[in-house]
This record gives C-alpha cells, structure tokens and sequence, in this order.
C-alpha cells in the first residue's frame, strides 16, 4: 500500500491557539499535516496575512503546513530527504492524493472556508503547482497560486 491515513484528526490547543494535525504514512515514510486556525481576534496577524495574499480572509482560515515528521521532532522544517528515503514518481503521486483527501476531510469535519499555504522550497512550488494545475477546473475548489511574499503561496477556497 503507498499511503495509509490517520484515523482522525488531533485537536491541539496550546498558547491561546487552535490547531489541528492529522499523520498519514507513504511508502512507510511518517508525514504530519497541520492547519493552525487564523483567529480574527488576533487583528495585526490577520491584517498582515489580508495584505500578504491581497484580499479579506473570511472566517474559517487556517494556514497549512505539511512536512515529514522527522523533520517536524528535530525542527529542521523542509529538510529534503536523504537519498534511501526519497519518493519515487508512484510515492509522489500518492502525496498528491493524499494531501487532498486531508484537505478535503478538514473542510468537512471543521467546514473551513479558506486554507492558505507556502511552499518553503523550489521542489515545493513545482509540486505544488502541478497539483494547482490538476484541479484547476474542480467544481470542490478554487486555488490562487503565486500569492504572498516570494509568490509562494496558494489560496484554496472551497465550495461546499
């Protein structure tokens, strides 16, 4: 099996904030995705995250963040993998896959409205990218891509 998911999602507050993580495995390599909710009572973060994509951020926003889990427990963000621990082309697929059926559930369970994301590297935007492309014309989504500082970020909207 390439993938395999966390049964839910995990419900974190911590420091006044709400977030929520969810773990999935591909090819047996841990990955973690977090959406960390972008609370309107935080006026000046969310002032500078309006101006950074250039328009109103409703309520139900969260920045998302997904890494390998290593890198998250040594906080070394993005890392690129060692060499034996990099996915191939069906691995990278499988990531593709895997990051929309978490999105989706999200949206679902916590019916979010706007989830913003960055690519932190190169290899990021390219992949990211292709995954813009591929659901460029989903009735579930929209995606704004080469937003915020760097042109690194991806606005999606859902439509539910």
């Amino acid at each position: 099996m390439p993938f395999q998911l966390s049964d839910d999602f995990n419900e974190l507050h911590q420091n006044g904030f709400n977030y929520q993580s969810f773990k999935f495995l591909i090819n047996g390599f841990p990955f973690i995705m977090v959406f960390f909710e972008i609370l309107r009572s935080d006026r000046e973060y969310l002032w500078e995250r309006e101006k950074e994509v250039g328009f109103t951020l409703p309520a139900g926003s969260f920045d998302v963040k997904s890494d390998r889990q290593n890198n998250v427990d040594k906080e070394e963000y993005y890392t690129p993998a060692q060499p034996d621990e990099q996915l191939n082309a069906k691995g990278m697929a499988a990531l593709g896959n895997v990051l929309e059926i978490i999105l989706e559930k999200h949206v679902i369970k916590y019916q979010s409205q706007l989830l913003l994301a960055i690519a932190d590297n190169p290899r990021l935007k390219h992949f990211y990218d292709r995954l813009a492309r591929k659901h460029r014309h989903s009735l579930k989504y929209t995606i704004v891509s080469n937003i915020g500082y760097g042109g690194n970020g991806y606005a999606i909207t859902a439509h539910y």
